[in-house]
């Protein structure tokens, strides 16, 4: 965090695709991130990486992703079968967001060009270009003390810790 900013990243499982037309197929990921076509066991592309941007925004919001489930085989269950609550406490614009990014069929859904274009920033008193620039005041500013790393190398324990 930097100027009350976050940037969020996770490369533990990842896949560089290099066209758009290249396809993964590999089963991995965080049960409640995986999108429907990889439960399905289908070639998968880009939008899977969307899917996850919309479970984590759902989850932004409101805490709980939405087909949460103690239980990894009714998370799957209600990944391919079920239908989400949106929240009711948001914009209708992020709500179709939050819609567009979570629909099932990958063809169908948002993408960067919907988002880019959504309504969601005409309505919002952020834009793109305020967000990328770094223009924004941020609202809050949480201090950072120190920042914590744990690394386990053939059954040896390394801490690394860095105060701010």
């Amino acid at each position: 965090m930097r100027n009350g900013r976050i940037k969020l990243a996770d490369f533990g499982l990842c896949k560089q695709l290099t066209t758009n037309t290249e396809t993964a197929r590999t089963f991995c990921g965080t049960a409640e991130y995986i999108a429907p076509e990889i439960y399905q066991h289908l070639n998968y592309s880009f939008p899977v990486d969307y899917w996850s941007l919309g479970i984590m925004i759902y989850e932004m919001i409101t805490l709980i992703t939405p087909f949460y489930h103690s239980n990894k085989t009714e998370i799957k269950n209600h990944v391919l079968s079920g239908d989400f609550q949106s929240p009711n406490n948001i914009s209708f614009d992020l709500q179709s967001i939050i819609t567009g990014l979570l629909r099932k069929n990958p063809t169908e859904r948002f993408g960067i060009n919907e988002l880019q274009s959504s309504n969601y920033y005409l309505s919002s008193p952020y834009s793109l270009e305020e967000i990328e620039q770094g223009n924004l005041k941020c609202p809050w500013k949480r201090p950072v003390y120190y920042f914590v790393c744990f690394l386990i190398l053939n059954d040896s324990y390394f801490f690394f810790l860095r105060f701010h």
